[in-house]
């Protein structure tokens, strides 16, 4: 059961206050501050001690026919923030993990993540990616992996300001961010899908993941080589 709201992040605020509008007209000088939620930093409010906790699934398609799927629970803490060579601050995220069922939290890595006026940039496993770019348009697209070394990959912004359901939750303001959008209707050669949904004063609420190959000589279409699907859904968020 959520449990309050999350508050933008400081650093960032004083970034884009660098960028008041300052007009004058006989004589007179006018500050205009910059509206934070036309921006679209309200979809990753992230500040020290701020937390949120992802139910994980994942269901393996083995070579062998196989299916493995595993359960459990995902929090990440906001912990510290640390000035990188590159002058930008980062916050560090601590990524824990536990079972379902018990409480039991065991840090398993930490990731980082640089808010400016720009973008989110987040580092998963020692690697950078644009999860997010400013200001939040319909149909916007830039390369989530310019941060990296990897090939270029666009991402796309679409549904924005629109209400978002699943299981029971149902939240009225949220964005998606389409990753990776190939899915094969005939199931002969792969399906590799990837989005992330983010809520307005909460962040990341839904991360789906889907990488399955078909076997392609098969009789019938749509059996399954290997492949998984990933999915985290926010059960929970808070400050600590």
């Amino acid at each position: 059961m959520f449990r309050t709201k999350l508050t933008f992040v400081n650093v960032t605020k004083r970034l884009l206050l660098a960028m008041v509008l300052v007009t004058t007209f006989l004589g007179c000088t006018k500050v205009i501050e910059p509206n934070f939620n036309d921006f679209g930093l309200q979809y990753y409010p992230t500040s020290l001690g701020d937390y949120r906790v992802y139910y994980t699934q994942t269901i393996r398609f083995n070579l062998n026919g196989s299916i493995d799927t595993t359960q459990y629970l995902v929090k990440e803490l906001a912990e510290d923030s640390v000035v990188y060579s590159d002058g930008n601050a980062r916050i560090l995220l601590g990524r824990y993990s536990s079972q379902l069922g018990e409480i039991n939290w065991q840090k398993d890595s930490i990731w980082a993540v640089l808010i400016n006026n720009s973008n989110v940039i987040m580092s998963e496993a020692n690697k950078d990616y644009v999860k997010l770019s400013f200001p939040v348009l319909e149909n916007k697209k830039w390369d989530g992996n310019a941060t990296n070394s990897d090939e270029s990959e666009y991402y796309e912004l679409i549904d924005l300001e629109n209400p978002y359901t699943y299981d029971t939750l149902s939240f009225e303001n949220t964005l998606t961010v389409v990753q990776k959008d190939l899915i094969d209707p005939a199931k002969i050669t792969e399906d590799n899908y990837r989005i992330e949904v983010y809520a307005a004063n909460i962040g990341l609420i839904h991360k789906l993941k889907i990488k399955i190959n078909y076997c392609s000589n098969c009789i019938e279409n749509g059996k399954i080589d290997d492949g998984f699907i990933f999915e985290q859904k926010l059960i929970e968020f808070g400050k600590e």
